[in-house]
């Protein structure tokens, strides 16, 4: 029987909404308290999956309602490519629920679950030795904290966001659908793998894809493709370290990146 260890951390993706453009990510033990020892720049969690294990299966437990299933598997699937293009390991997605999976995906709708914070966008929970949780990714989609998840974050109609102050079709002084943004599924999922591998939060440099906060997907409506991607200078170092390198040199690199984030890609799906 595996157990759950009191001191296995579990990092939650939290909305500040002091700092509209930006999203918090923090450290925290199952019973909602914040370790002394996290935000301490670059060094990594402890623990490590073994370095002879290569290869992952993932599957979803359920699924969001705000996009179709094709949409959230694509999703999830580029979130984890993003990996496997630069390491060793390899994620295959399971269909089957009833199949144990290495990593799992799940659309929790009880706040409880998330110490009734209704900031918390998302947590997963980093590795620990014979522990349960190992490999879990819990994203919040209760009504009480009124996220709308999208695939890359793009903006959407108000009454999707918040059906209880909008309605369908609601419109601006100057004529204009009233926009509101939501959370960029591929973005949180990379965050989250990568804590799930063993990846703490990077303080130092801030086009980190494990810095504590991130600017948003879309900015006047465009789409900021750097925001998706690992970094070179501390990411991809940290992770090909434990894991090992696919040794894809940055031309095949930035060719993938650019057809991997395209809108077309999940809209033919929305």
């Amino acid at each position: 029987m595996t157990l759950f260890p009191s001191d296995q951390l579990r990092c939650s993706l939290v909305q500040d909404n002091s700092k509209h453009n930006s999203i918090n990510y923090v450290l925290s033990r199952a019973d909602g308290t914040i370790p002394e020892e996290v935000e301490i720049g670059q060094d990594d969690w402890t623990h490590r999956y073994p370095r002879e294990k290569k290869f992952f299966n993932w599957k979803f437990l359920d699924h969001t309602p705000d996009m179709k299933a094709k949409v959230q598997i694509r999703a999830f699937q580029e979130a984890f490519n993003s990996v496997q293009k630069i390491t060793e390991l390899s994620f295959d997605y399971e269909k089957n629920v009833n199949v144990k999976t290495d990593l799992t995906v799940e659309w929790l709708e009880d706040i409880e679950k998330f110490n009734s914070k209704l900031s918390v966008l998302a947590h997963a929970w980093l590795f620990y030795p014979n522990s349960n949780k190992n490999g879990i990714m819990e994203f919040n989609d209760t009504k009480e904290s009124k996220w709308y998840f999208t695939a890359l974050g793009w903006p959407v109609e108000a009454y999707l966001v918040d059906p209880i102050n909008f309605k369908k079709g609601d419109k601006n002084l100057d004529g204009t659908l009233i926009m509101r943004g939501s959370q960029p599924t591929v973005k949180i999922a990379m965050h989250e793998l990568g804590h799930i591998l063993g990846l703490r939060h990077d303080l130092i440099n801030r086009g980190s894809m494990m810095y504590p906060s991130v600017s948003r997907s879309y900015i006047n409506n465009k789409i900021q493709k750097k925001t998706f991607y690992w970094d070179s200078i501390t990411s991809i170092p940290r992770l090909t370290e434990s894991y090992g390198s696919s040794f894809m040199i940055d031309e095949h690199l930035s060719r993938w990146r650019g057809r991997r984030i395209r809108e077309s890609t999940y809209r033919r799906h929305a």
